[in-house]
């Protein structure tokens, strides 16, 4: 018996969609509302520009119409979308939009989980818009707003691990920042 293929290539069709005509214009009526930082929560990557899974990217007519509504909004807020389901993380910016993908708190793919390669070189995936290598231990993502300084300040932070996880010099590193950006409020 054949093991089950999602068909992803047949996603490019217009016919399909992420977020119904509803949720559309409930996003496009909250995008109206003045705001410093917006930040747009999405269970999957958006900005993801190499990614050939789940991912906005599948559905170009739906993501196309997303960054032009966020584009609106990018020169007088900062606009932050927060995604996961990629067992890695990172940190992505397009056209003045900026993402921020934490996953997983439990299980990160490490290196060599689909192939044999063993560095950021040979298994990360090459995207112009990711900003460094991805996050490849298990984390969580926080923010820190700054209103003072109009700054704020995503990471990407190590979680604790169960005693019986074999690493054992990252047990005790729970909260250690793996990566961070940040960046300008706009007045």
């Amino acid at each position: 018996e054949k093991p089950f293929v999602p068909d992803t290539m047949s996603n490019a069709t217009t016919d399909k969609q992420i977020l119904s005509s509803q949720q559309w214009h409930w996003l496009e009526e909250a995008l109206q509302r003045p705001a410093a930082i917006r930040l747009v929560v999405s269970s999957f990557q958006a900005l993801n520009g190499a990614a050939n899974f789940e991912c906005w990217g599948q559905l170009p007519h739906e993501r196309t119409r997303l960054h032009a509504l966020l584009k609106e909004h990018s020169d007088s807020s900062l606009v932050m979308i927060l995604s996961g389901d990629r067992h890695v993380g990172a940190f992505y910016e397009f056209d003045g939009i900026h993402e921020v993908t934490s996953s997983s708190w439990t299980h990160t793919v490490p290196y060599g989980a689909f192939d044999d390669c063993t560095n950021a070189e040979e298994c990360d995936e090459k995207d112009e818009r990711r900003l460094g290598d991805f996050v490849r231990e298990n984390h969580y993502g926080m923010m820190e707003v700054d209103w003072q300084r109009r700054t704020a300040t995503f990471s990407l932070r190590r979680t604790e691990m169960s005693p019986h996880y074999k690493y054992t010099k990252l047990r005790s590193s729970a909260g250690l920042v793996l990566q961070t950006r940040s960046y300008d409020i706009p007045s």
